[in-house]
């Protein structure tokens, strides 16, 4: 992965700077690594803290009970901390339903009524005194400082919950092992001897101009093994993050067990879709080339925004008449799935995979494409490729392209396997 080329390696270097070497621990945890998505936020993407998040840090605190009766009871618990993907749930759910002797815990949180507060500002000295030459603002730091006295109170707990629990050949898989409470939860678990493991819920890619924050789930995996999807996902890690082989499996995805690849190659209606709101403005000059296909060729573009898009449909609607806007609490595989659609154009998504597994054929909008994702040859950046490329795969041998398709989605979307209960079930200390 060539990241020196992106427009803000800069200040991914000044992230990984802090990262790697700014180092503060609590009961032997690293709180700086458990605080990654903060950093990397802050640093590369200057988020601003709201004072929301600050009330949060401070008033919020992990509801535990379901997890440690869970990890009690169970062989293996799963959780899952992210309700509004309901997509990833679904994942999740069918992941857990997979393994034996199993549970998945809906990660809750309740009111806090005890805090730190000498704890905070030993944090906040700590911080202040090693991010004096950051670009960093005060309140980023309080809140980090925040973050790492909720963290401290979460690893205090968890280890008296458990105090006298032998959690020894059980396993814990948290939807994201990277990031916030799961994170912390993997760290603690990890340290009483249980196995760890990591669910890739996306593919990981190279980066064209910007470095993102999912790159932590590359370099800041919390937990000890690694389960991506496909073989495509365990180079990567192997070559780009250079994680140790033998703690990375191919685990496959459930949610796409072996199917029949059956394309259409009659191009009526097309499925547009992008990617979070870093994109927005590139994938927006999309917009008058299809609504100008729509009217040469006789077209139906729906465009689905991305859940973390910040497009508008009073926009989209007001300016291009041949473009409908789909209503958000739909989900990219219902859509698929419903048959409507026998083409689609995507931006910066993963679901460039999941169209071709539904037999919709994906082209792709490369205007300052950011996510290399390994694939065809089906980029366009303007109205006359576009319409080369419709021309090309209407006339496409339909044998040769699914058989294309069949083998990019095993080796990319782990499509037909399912080695979750055997690996989770496995020694793996031998």
């Amino acid at each position: 992965m060539n990241l020196e080329q992106t427009e803000n390696y800069d200040r991914y270097k000044e992230f990984l700077d802090i990262y790697n070497n700014f180092c503060c621990k609590t009961r032997g945890i690293n709180l700086t690594k458990l605080a990654g998505f903060d950093l990397i936020d802050f640093i590369v993407f200057k988020k601003q803290v709201r004072l929301r998040e600050i009330a949060g840090a401070i008033f919020k605190k992990l509801d535990s009970t379901e997890l440690i009766n869970s990890l009690k009871s169970s062989n293996a618990t799963f959780s899952f901390d992210a309700p509004k993907r309901k997509d990833h749930r679904k994942l999740m759910e069918m992941i857990q339903e997979s393994v034996d002797d199993s549970s998945l815990v809906i990660i809750n949180y309740k009111r806090n009524f005890v805090f730190l507060f000498f704890s905070f500002i030993y944090f906040l000295s700590i911080i202040l005194r090693h991010t004096k030459k950051n670009n960093i603002s005060l309140l980023q730091k309080i809140y980090l400082a925040l973050r790492f006295t909720s963290y401290k109170q979460t690893i205090i707990n968890l280890n008296k919950k458990l105090k006298g629990q032998n959690l020894e050949n059980k396993a814990y898989i948290p939807f994201n092992s990277s990031a916030y409470t799961e994170s912390v939860i993997t760290a603690v678990l990890k340290q009483k001897g249980m196995k760890t493991f990591h669910v890739f819920h996306g593919i990981l890619c190279n980066y064209q101009r910007f470095i993102t924050n999912d790159i932590l789930a590359g370099i800041n995996i919390q937990a000890e093994y690694k389960l991506p999807f496909g073989e495509m996902g365990k180079e990567i890690l192997i070559s780009d993050f250079k994680l140790s082989k033998e703690k990375i499996f191919v685990a496959g995805n459930p949610k796409y067990p072996y199917t029949k690849i059956d394309v259409c190659n009659n191009f009526k209606s097309c499925l547009v879709l992008g990617g979070i709101a870093l994109y927005d403005n590139d994938f927006k000059e999309l917009f008058p080339i299809i609504d100008k296909v729509a009217t040469i060729k006789g077209l139906k573009f729906d465009l689905k925004p991305h859940p973390l898009s910040n497009i508008s449909k009073t926009d989209i609607s007001a300016k291009y008449k041949n473009i409908n806007i789909l209503p958000l609490d739909q989900t990219v595989q219902e859509l698929l799935s419903s048959k409507k659609y026998d083409f689609a154009i995507t931006y910066n998504t993963f679901s460039y995979y999941e169209c071709m597994y539904y037999g919709v054929v994906p082209l792709r909008w490369g205007k300052n494409e950011n996510l290399d994702y390994n694939g065809f040859d089906d980029k366009f950046n303007n109205l006359d490729s576009l319409l080369v490329l419709i021309e090309k795969y209407t006339n496409m041998n339909k044998n040769v392209l699914e058989k294309n398709i069949e083998d990019l989605l095993i080796n990319v979307l782990g499509m037909g396997i399912n080695n979750y209960n055997k690996v989770i079930k496995s020694d793996l200390t031998t």
